[in-house]
């Protein structure tokens, strides 16, 4: 019998990113039977050639991933380690600096590469048994009772099925919800650059009228992973990388990293930020970029989509709960409910910065200075920032949770 097909599994996956291969290593150690749908293999993922892209670690992604016993994998590739955050404005000088006085919250995140992140997963969820099943996605069946997945090569039936497939997921198509997005005119451009100066490991980032451009330190003390948010127009001649893109990152972090005398990996993607209007339907339910998009520039993105995870993973916490849909149905909408608030809040925070520093106004422009200057000089704050940019503290699944 082909896999999957004919099958009921606990737990359907679909997607084939770090969240999706993340849900389904937390539910196979949780004893559910779980299987990952996945499109197939591209032939640039089959011969290696593959821009590296690089994410933000924060202390509850780290947890999650020890729990995942994959934490010595996911780190051992060209990782980099962030000791110190700088914002910059358009002085000469930073407009605040973040070095956690507390011991616990250093460091204050981890810079590793997507690529090495998604190969140490796969072999660690072969090893929990969960099936892969190579096959574009047609559509879901939202029913109450257990739902139907229709694949191109087979059909088979899941007690819930998890939409972990992106932005553009099919799984949210098939569910008829829609993903209420805010255009930003705005383009995020990245890429590998070396510096002349040495990072000492402090990630930067500097907030023009355009857009933020962030400096990610990589294990090579010269190497930064950067994100570039800017105006589509600008982004489009970035990408083309060359002498053109190494003279336009230096005019604007020259006076803090010298020089860029090489990058590599110019890529763009499109700004939104949006959350959908229902995380569930029936048995099938969202967690990450399938249930909400946001500005890179706190690069949260990914750390709040493992919090997704974990957080479903907590309210359906046993396989009984699939049993009955009156049981799903109400772990499902504590799951709603609980991560609706929160990615709320990361989007305020987000847009609500870009607004700001993005401003001309001169009476906002006043209020930032004035207002960076006050917190620069309050470490209370500042630790208190850092500690739920963490992900340890506040309303958080148990399994991050700062004891």
């Amino acid at each position: 019998m082909k896999m999957g097909s004919g099958r009921t599994y606990n737990v359907c996956v679909v997607g084939s990113g770090i969240t999706a291969l993340v849900t389904a290593g937390i539910f196979a150690q949780k004893n559910f039977s779980v299987c990952v749908v996945a499109p197939p293999s591209k032939k640039e993922i089959e011969s290696g050639d593959i821009l590296p892209r690089h994410y933000s670690i924060s202390a509850s992604s780290r947890r999650i991933f020890q729990l995942l016993q994959v934490w010595e994998g996911v780190n051992s590739a060209n990782g980099g380690l962030v000791r110190g955050i700088e914002v910059w404005g358009s002085a000469s000088r930073p407009l605040i600096e973040f070095l956690p006085t507390i011991e616990r919250l250093s460091p204050l995140a981890w810079i590793l590469e997507r690529q090495n992140i998604l190969s140490v997963l796969l072999v660690a969820i072969h090893g929990l048994g969960v099936d892969i099943i190579e096959s574009e996605l047609i559509s879901v069946d939202c029913a109450e009772d257990t739902s139907l997945v229709c694949l191109e090569s087979c059909e088979f039936q899941a007690s819930l099925i998890v939409g972990a497939d992106g932005r553009n997921s099919k799984v949210r198509q098939s569910m008829g919800v829609s993903l209420g997005t805010k255009k930003i005119d705005q383009e995020a451009v990245v890429a590998v650059v070396k510096t002349e100066k040495e990072h000492h490991n402090f990630a930067c980032q500097r907030f023009l009228q355009t857009g933020p451009i962030a400096f990610l330190p990589l294990s090579d003390p010269h190497l930064s992973s950067i994100v570039w948010s800017c105006e589509p127009s600008e982004a489009q001649r970035l990408t083309e990388g060359g002498q053109f893109f190494n003279e336009a990152v230096t005019s604007v972090f020259g006076h803090k990293y010298g020089e860029v005398i090489d990058s590599r990996a110019h890529m763009s993607f499109g700004i939104e930020s949006g959350v959908v209007s229902s995380f569930f339907s029936g048995r099938v339910v969202l967690v990450g970029e399938s249930a909400h998009v946001m500005h890179p520039l706190a690069g949260q993105g990914l750390n709040t989509a493992l919090l997704d995870v974990a957080s479903l993973a907590e309210c359906v916490d046993n396989k009984d709960v699939l049993r009955t849909y009156s049981s799903l149905h109400r772990r499902l909408r504590r799951y709603e409910r609980w991560r609706k608030a929160e990615v709320l809040k990361m989007l305020s925070v987000t847009d609500g910065l870009n607004s700001l520093f993005c401003s001309e106004n001169i009476f906002i422009s006043l209020f930032r200075k004035l207002g960076a200057r006050s917190l620069n000089y309050s470490p209370f704050v500042k630790d208190f920032l850092i500690s739920h940019a963490a992900g340890v503290y506040g309303d958080v699944p148990e399994m991050v949770r700062q004891k």
